[in-house]
């Protein structure tokens, strides 16, 4: 039983990792505990690219460039605030650029474009 829910969490902490790297989807917050408590080898509490690489099985170039873009305090390691605040940073980038976004911005300028020249005395169509 140990062993099945051990293999289960390193299938979730895989099923994260790739949402991490992804470019369409994102991670739950609740998650990345879970990536945190599988990839932290020494149980430091921070991630290193020597992590990412050995536990997550991720090249170290992508391994780094995730590393750097989270680690706001340079530290070369990072916490799990770091690695929700990117993960919030990735899907407020995600939704900014979505065409559902696009849309609505579209629209929400096209109606304002419409208010200021009805407030400048023209009539309405």
């Amino acid at each position: 039983m140990e062993i099945c829910l051990r293999w289960c969490t390193l299938f979730k902490a895989a099923e994260v990792l790739k949402e991490l790297f992804s470019e369409t989807t994102v991670p739950k917050a609740k998650d990345l505990d879970l990536l945190v408590q599988v990839l932290d080898a020494d149980n430091s509490g921070f991630l290193t690219v020597e992590e990412f690489v050995k536990m997550g099985h991720i090249p170290e170039d992508k391994a780094r460039i995730l590393v750097n873009s989270a680690d706001k305090n340079q530290s070369g390691e990072l916490d799990i605030n770091e690695l929700k605040r990117y993960v919030v940073e990735k899907a407020l980038k995600q939704d900014q650029s979505s065409p559902t976004r696009q849309l609505s911005d579209l629209a929400r300028n096209l109606k304002s474009h419409r208010d200021e020249d009805l407030g400048a005395g023209a009539e309405p169509q």
